[in-house]
């Protein structure tokens, strides 16, 4: 069993809220390990910061989205083979809906995590690739709960390209389901393109309508 959305909302959500130093500037060093343990640390000092309004909030995620992870592997991973099937103009707009989508869906999740403790246990290279990073979150009440952090290496840097909890991907089952809206609509990217422009576009009424 797949777990539930919330969980992907939340621990999504941690990789792009380590606070106010973008992650390539932890990465030179190559310690990945070090760089999950400071990116958790740093994500629960922002989820508990009162500092922040929502737009701010909305608008340092993505700032640190565009920074801190690799947005065109990440991108074409979800896409699949309809990446290489698309328009350059669709992979763009695609590119861009994705960010905001990512943002204005799993931002929603973060004020959730405030009450777990989030550990490394161990890492795992992958030579000039990047990197694995095992860890586990523990709420309140013991439960745990495996996150592990996938890592690329660009130009020296290391970048956050997927998460897995409890061993299932967040890019796999996005693809799913990105998928499955393309197929419906015989193959065509701009659809889904079209669809999540309009996801935005609904939660930016009934964010104005509260």
């Amino acid at each position: 069993m797949h777990p539930p959305r919330r969980l992907f909302m939340l621990f999504f959500a941690m990789s792009l809220s380590w606070g106010s130093a973008p992650l390539a500037a932890h990465a030179d060093d190559g310690d990945a390990a070090g760089l999950v343990s400071g990116l958790m640390t740093r994500a629960l000092d922002t989820i508990k910061s009162t500092n922040l309004t929502e737009a701010e909030r909305a608008e340092r995620l993505n700032a640190l989205l565009q920074d801190n992870c690799d947005i065109p592997r990440i991108t074409h991973n979800v896409l699949g083979r309809y990446w290489t099937l698309a328009s350059p103009e669709e992979q763009k707009s695609f590119s861009a809906l994705f960010a905001r989508w990512v943002v204005k869906t799993y931002s929603f999740g973060l004020r959730e995590i405030a009450g777990t403790t989030m550990k490394v246990i161990g890492t795992r290279d992958d030579g000039v690739d990047g990197a694995d990073v095992q860890s586990a979150i523990v709420t309140q009440s013991g439960a745990t709960t495996p996150v592990e952090w996938r890592l690329h290496r660009d130009a020296g840097k290391l970048r956050v390209v997927d998460i897995e909890v409890s061993g299932v991907s967040l890019a796999r089952a996005q693809h799913e389901e990105f998928t499955s809206i393309i197929q419906r609509s015989g193959g065509n990217v701009g659809a889904l393109n079209k669809e999540l422009d309009a996801r935005l576009h609904a939660d930016s009424l009934a964010a104005a309508g509260r």
